[in-house]
């Protein structure tokens, strides 16, 4: 199997080899990455959590909504810790209600008072289910930034303190690559795990899923090469980037 990296040109890729480069995407971002500090995986999630948002953003406007305040919150206290305009004690607290929502929302765990009051404050309807996965990646990558920074963590089976990973990246992928399977009317026989990987392959070929996979290790690239100085300007580039055009975005919001 070739080794592929964060530098592999997918477009050039055929169809066995692309399945490849999915599989290996994990392990390609966790290598680029190794040897990184926290401040920068937190960019590389960030580069590309904020064109999801975006195109979120843009969907839900078609029908006069916009997403919700608890995410740009979260999104915004992730900006401030990097930039280092704030710091344990003022998202603390924040990062362990928001997480155990995600748990609850989940898997049904139950929530002390204090949470159950911050579900119904936040998530007025029950649940927020166009922004979900971006809900979950702030959760997650906060929670890091707590276990990290030594803070205070309401959960007993809490994970060991670890450089912030990809797993909300990895999952946004997953999600677009069978979106595209509908965005792109790719045709699909069945449900079938090899109907869909047929479709799949097909997928992998469109421009739109090329230009998918490039943005994102276009931004992965740029994180790993910027300085502290740049990140207030690229906050500014990237939250009104996209992360595929804006014609997709209503459709992106059935999946």
């Amino acid at each position: 199997m070739e080794h592929f990296t964060l530098n592999t040109n997918f477009s050039l890729l055929t169809g066995a080899e692309t399945h490849e480069w999915i599989q290996s995407f994990p392990r390609m971002v966790t290598e680029a990455f190794a040897g990184s500090n926290d401040r920068t995986r937190l960019l590389g999630n960030l580069l590309v959590l904020e064109q999801y948002v975006r195109t979120l953003q843009q969907g839900m406007s078609e029908e006069c909504r916009d997403v919700s305040d608890v995410l740009k919150h979260a999104l915004d206290l992730l900006w401030e810790y990097l930039e280092g305009h704030t710091n344990l004690m003022d998202f603390e607290e924040f990062a362990n209600n928001l997480n155990a929502c995600v748990l609850a929302y989940n898997t049904g765990e139950s929530l002390t008072d204090t949470q159950e009051d911050f579900f119904k404050t936040h998530f007025p309807d029950g649940s927020l289910a166009d922004e979900w996965l971006a809900l979950e990646w702030c959760a997650i990558l906060l929670m890091t930034l707590v276990i990290n920074e030594g803070g205070r963590v309401d959960f007993e089976d809490c994970p060991e303190k670890a450089p912030i990973d990809f797993y909300g990246l990895a999952e946004l992928l997953t999600l677009l690559e069978d979106a595209c399977i509908e965005l792109t009317d790719t045709p699909k026989l069945s449900d079938r795990a090899v109907d869909l990987q047929k479709a799949c392959s097909l997928v992998h070929q469109t421009p739109l899923f090329r230009q998918i996979v490039k943005n994102i290790q276009n931004s992965l690239k740029t994180a790993l090469t910027a300085e502290p100085g740049q990140f207030a300007a690229l906050r500014e580039e990237y939250r009104n980037n996209t992360i595929l055009p804006k014609e997709y975005a209503a459709d992106l919001l059935k999946y």
